[in-house]
């Protein structure tokens, strides 16, 4: 069976994706030129799995396929170091089931993750003695995805640090934000409010950390 390296399928995942802006009678032409030998056999032996992610990199980390620097793992998350790590202790949160976006994740899932996403941003925090921490999650390629699998940055923040998130404001009319609040309330009413509680609703303590935070 073929492997590739975390970095070979980043860039087989790149080459996929341009080959996918063409129209279909040009794609496997383009495809010839592109794709290794390596690469080709790889694609023809996830073809089975591609409802389920095949040839995706983090499902090849979930799958135990990929090496990488495990620090949390369940039956349907994991947790792993960035390789590339924008400052010390970047960590990796994402399901195990291939699910391209937030907006896919199913309410089981869901209804943990935050706890997740909370406990594991505390861990990182406490081991490497942040001064803040910037949880981002990317949707789409305009906004940055670039492997369709949903997956939260966890980066840890300390002054005078490197990392620039910039988000240039725009300007809005008073009738053009009136109207976004009615077209996102209505459609709240389609994707559903907030889960409801479980049964369990005694509140709970917030976990201590031992961070240099506020």
């Amino acid at each position: 069976m073929a492997q590739l390296s975390e970095e070979q399928l980043k860039a087989l995942n790149l080459k996929v994706q341009e080959i996918a802006k063409l129209p279909p009678e040009e794609q496997a032409e383009r495809a010839q030129e592109l794709l290794t030998p390596e690469e080709m056999e790889f694609l023809k032996e996830q073809q089975a799995l591609r409802g389920q992610g095949g040839g995706c990199v983090f499902c090849g980390i979930a799958q135990g396929k990929i090496p990488t620097k495990i620090v949390y793992e369940d039956n349907d998350f994991i947790a792993f170091l960035s390789k590339d790590p924008a400052n010390p202790g970047h960590t990796f949160l994402a399901p195990k089931e291939h699910i391209p976006l937030l907006a896919k994740l199913p309410d089981n899932l869901a209804s943990r993750l935050l706890i997740l996403l909370r406990n594991v941003s505390a861990a990182v925090y406490d081991a490497v003695s942040a001064q803040g921490i910037s949880v981002l999650q990317q949707n789409g390629p305009a906004a940055g995805q670039t492997i369709p699998h949903m997956i939260f940055n966890i980066v840890p923040r300390f002054d005078n640090d490197k990392v620039v998130i910039d988000m240039p404001n725009i300007d809005l009319t008073e009738e053009q934000m009136s109207e976004f609040q009615q077209r996102i309330a209505e459609n709240m009413k389609k994707f559903g409010t907030a889960a409801t509680k479980p049964e369990d609703s005694t509140p709970k303590k917030p976990i201590k950390f031992r961070g240099r935070g506020p």
